[in-house]
């Protein structure tokens, strides 16, 4: 992977992680500062700075009483999330948008 397959990252991004070792990868962090882009990674268990778990918690919400229900219940939790969810979850975990 290059530089230039990362087009959506700029000097005003801002990529988190966590401090997994697959959000490690070699390479990965110099193709994300080489793009201009700011690396921050996320202190040890810190759902309350993570908007990804308020999505889980969302779809959490959804119960599929059948394994044979379970792909139509996540295709239309998923598809029932709206820009103003993401940005209210961004929002509440404290990063500016």
């Amino acid at each position: 992977m290059s530089v230039d397959k990362l087009v959506f990252l700029d000097e005003s991004s801002i990529n988190t992680g966590m401090t997994l070792s697959s959000h490690k990868v070699a390479g990965v962090i110099d193709l994300i500062t080489a793009a201009g882009a700011t690396l921050l990674y996320l202190p040890t268990y810190s759902p309350d700075l993570n908007p990804i778990e308020l999505l889980w918690s969302n779809l959490r919400k959804r119960k599929a009483r059948e394994k044979d229900e379970l792909e139509h219940v996540l295709s239309d939790a998923l598809l029932s999330i709206s820009q103003k969810d993401i940005l209210a979850w961004f929002t509440k975990c404290g990063y500016g948008i």
